[in-house]
């Protein structure tokens, strides 16, 4: 981390070497992927838009993952299941989703995905692992005046 705060122009020189390096090899290696995005194929953008989505969801909430890791992914993984099974399903039964869809489908998705991890990782983020005095019966009660 500290190399990233120390070079941020060769880190970013990096990040640009690794997405030129992977355009060069769909269009070299895989270039059918690159005709069906030329031709607008429904399949390949709805690929391409949900990995491009969780990229950037993932990216936002990331810091979220400290409160509790395994309700993080699990609670992602419900909801990138839930988004292919929906996608799917749409294409199949009543047509493949265009583009203005597309930008709908974010911003609901968005909203859900951020108010509900939040909730999920605060919810079932710190489990106690001590006992509450107050239960015990240690303690008076509030009001009373034994000292």
């Amino acid at each position: 981390m500290d190399k990233i705060r120390r070079f941020p122009t060769l880190f970013g020189a990096l990040i640009g070497l690794v997405i030129l390096t992977s355009i060069m090899v769909i269009v070299n290696w895989y270039p059918r992927v690159g005709e069906a995005w030329e031709r607008n194929n429904a399949k390949v953008r709805s690929v391409y838009f949900t990995a491009a989505f969780f990229t950037l969801w993932i990216s936002r909430v990331w810091k979220w993952r400290r409160r509790n890791t395994r309700v993080f992914w699990a609670s992602v993984c419900l909801f990138f299941l839930l988004h292919a099974l929906g996608v799917f399903v749409y294409s199949i039964r009543v047509h493949p989703l265009f583009l203005s869809e597309w930008i709908y489908l974010m911003t609901f998705e968005s909203f859900a995905l951020i108010f509900g991890l939040d909730w999920l990782t605060k919810r079932f983020g710190h489990f106690p692992t001590h006992t509450h005095d107050g239960l015990r019966g240690d303690h008076p009660s509030a009001g009373s005046n034994n000292t």
